[in-house]
Formats: C-alpha cells, structure tokens, sequence
C-alpha cells in the first residue's frame, strides 16, 4: 500500500493502528438505538476517510470505505430489516480489512528496521551482475556507516531469474550469484536480515500476494524504495550502474550513487575504462 509523498512508513502504520483502535471501539459500543449507530458510524468513516487519504496514495485503500453495505447504512430508514447487525458486519469487515494492511507495514517495518549507525543500500540488478560477488564488497564504506543491511528486493531476484536461463556472460553471472544467494533463500528464516560479513546483513524484501508491478522494472524499483526509505531516507542509498535508474531516483528524492570502480569485476572495470 504505497504512501502519499513525505510520508514515513513508521508514521503511517501508527496512524492507521488509531484508526483500528476507534473503529474496534465502536464494535463494543454500539447502541440498540439503530439511528444513533448509524450516525456514529458514518461520522467515524467521514473523519477516517479524511486521515487515510493523508497517508495513503493507493485509492483502493479509501476507497474500500465506500462498500456497498455502506451505501445501505446512509440510505437506512424505517423499513430496514435488523439494522443493528448491518453495521456490525460493516465494522466486522473493516476491522478486518484495514487490519490486513496494518499486518503488512508492520511486517516492512520490522524488515527495513535499522539500527543505529547502520545504513540500508539497495543494490540494482546490474549491480549484481557487474560487481565483485556482494559478500566480499564492504558495502559500509560505501554506505559511510559503521554497519550495512544490504537489501534485495523480489523484482531484482526475480531478474535475476530472468537472466540465468539466457547463453552469454550475464547468465553465467546470474547463475553465480543466484548460487551465492540460496543459502539465504532456504529454511523458515528466510525473511530474517543474514549476515553476510562482518558489518554486512543481507535482507530479502518480498510483496503483497496481488501486487500489480509497473511496466519498467526500473520505475517498479524507485517505486518500491521511495517506500521502503520513507522512514529514513538519510540512511537509504539506491546502488546502480545505470545512469537511467540514478536519474529517477534523484527525481524522487532518493540518494543513489555508483559501485566504485575497485569493486567491478575485471570486465566491467575495462568496459568502464574504454
């Protein structure tokens, strides 16, 4: 669920958990008197519906507001059967629905969670395929802290998939790397940060079971890290070697810089030197 611009991810998620907080209070304290529940109710929603799109730029989010049994329970008179039980199921169904997002920005914000005088750098597939094999860089230089939570999202794994099944150069690379990257990949503690040497964690970065990607992996990348920095984008660097993919992050407010030269492999040192 991406974020409004400015928006911290920490801010977000404690903002929404009020929200939960009054929305599961009124469950509890509904009044027999069907009227008054159902003024209450749509107050709530109005004043709810105003602080969730300051958060979010996902219209499904606000929008989920608007059900159908909403409709009902504006356009509730003296006719309508059981009333009472309407609402609940209203207020039953969006505990539940805005519970859900609640559980997934939590989950990020335990995986992007840093430490102190530690800095996240998310490396860009080419990256991957044109440097020295990421457990032997010392990524906290390059992120000038004293520790680095390398951070791997699913689209560049995912390229990297993409690229191992073709017959040249960057196949054999992929197949590397990807060899290099299964020790990490396998067993319940995948989602853990794995330390790949010392000062240098590694963390996989999965998505939302549904999530629709962007066209270009490029944008689908910036797109993903201008939420996975919202809460400390002082301490985020995208690493690229495409100048395409350091402009769009510079666009959007997002540090990015180069793999230094002593840290490509012999190839790309030449290719970058010709």
């Amino acid at each position: 669920m991406f974020l409004n611009e400015g928006v911290a991810l920490d801010r977000a998620s404690d903002q929404l958990d009020g929200v939960l907080q009054e929305l599961e209070a009124r469950l509890y304290r509904l009044s027999v008197d069907a009227e008054i529940a159902a003024s209450l109710y749509l107050m709530f929603i109005e004043a709810a519906d105003q602080r969730v799109s300051n958060l979010f730029a996902d219209p499904s989010v606000v929008g989920g507001f608007q059900t159908e049994r909403y409709w009902h329970i504006r356009a509730m008179g003296l006719e309508t059967q059981r009333p009472i039980p309407l609402i609940e199921s209203e207020v039953r169904f969006q505990l539940n629905r805005l519970s859900k997002i609640s559980a997934q920005m939590k989950h990020y914000r335990r995986l992007l969670h840093l430490d102190e005088n530690e800095s996240a750098l998310l490396l860009d597939t080419n990256v991957l395929i044109h440097g020295r094999m990421f457990n032997e860089v010392p990524w906290q230089e390059l992120a000038s802290a004293k520790r680095a939570k390398i951070l791997l999202p699913l689209v560049v794994l995912d390229e990297l998939d993409n690229l191992k099944d073709r017959d040249n150069d960057f196949a054999k690379r992929a197949r590397a790397v990807i060899r290099m990257l299964d020790p990490y990949l396998s067993g319940a503690a995948v989602s853990s940060a794995h330390k790949v040497r010392q000062e240098v964690t590694v963390q996989f970065l999965d998505e939302p079971t549904g999530h629709q990607r962007l066209g270009r992996v490029d944008d689908e990348i910036v797109r993903q890290s201008v939420y996975f920095a919202s809460s400390s984008p002082e301490r985020f660097t995208i690493v690229s070697q495409d100048r395409g993919m350091r402009i769009r992050a510079n666009g959007v407010g997002l540090r990015s810089t180069l793999l230094p030269s002593p840290f490509l492999t012999d190839k790309a040192q030449k290719r970058a030197a010709e």
